[in-house]
């Protein structure tokens, strides 16, 4: 099954490729308000020969895991598999068990929306950068044809960090080297937005503690 489906990922991506996105994305200096740190080698998992992506790269692939609500596995056309992060926004975090703390509120439930917005889709990794971690911190776009095979040109984008703001599942990430592919106003008005509903996270009101709040406090623990 995963065999077909990912066959089926390669014939869609080498329509789109060719009409999409050919063009690359130029990044205003308002969208760059943090310095980025320097681009170190990403290894694919399980130590495929895949290593050094250049800047602004596009990739093509589909989404075979969702690690965390801000995390994926993607495999690539080339049947190589990445780990992605997702670039400009943070979701609640889990990973913390070691350090005796409950996951944080909507953790679970960001995971669990991002896996069924994700699995096994088609994907576009517009690359940014490389993090601390070895992963690509990358623009997410979920992409499909029109419903006209004719007409590739119709192609449907749909931004992942975009959604999980819109949800209440995330917040922008706003830390050192943060990346937003030229969308922090667009995220700005959505996460306002979500704030204003009281959507996700956002109905803890003076409860919510951020994923960078949370992470600060567990690094305050440590010492």
């Amino acid at each position: 099954m995963e065999s077909a489906c990912f066959t089926g990922t390669v014939i869609v991506i080498v329509l789109l490729s060719c009409v999409c996105y050919n063009r690359r994305h130029v990044v205003s200096t308002a969208n760059h308000r943090h310095q980025h740190p320097p681009k170190p080698s990403a290894k694919a998992i399980g130590g495929s020969a895949f290593s050094k992506p250049l800047f602004k790269d596009l990739i093509y692939g589909i989404c075979v895991k969702v690690t965390d609500g801000d995390g994926l596995i993607v495999r690539t056309v080339n049947n190589i598999k990445l780990r992605i992060r997702i670039a400009g926004v943070d979701a609640p975090e889990s990973n913390y068990f070691n350090h005796g703390l409950q996951p944080q509120p909507f953790s679970h439930e960001a995971k669990e929306f991002l896996t069924e917005l994700m699995l096994n889709k088609t994907v576009c990794l517009h690359v940014l950068r490389v993090d601390q971690y070895d992963r690509i911190v990358a623009s997410v776009k979920i992409i499909r044809p029109s419903s006209f095979f004719w007409n590739a040109s119709r192609i449907i984008q749909q931004d992942v960090g975009l959604e999980m703001l819109q949800s209440g599942l995330a917040v922008i990430y706003e830390g050192w080297g943060a990346e937003y592919d030229g969308l922090f106003d667009v995220y700005q008005l959505v996460q306002s937005g979500a704030r204003q509903s009281k959507i996700g996270i956002w109905s803890l009101g003076p409860n919510f503690e951020t994923p960078a709040d949370f992470k600060d406090r567990i690094r305050r623990m440590q010492h």
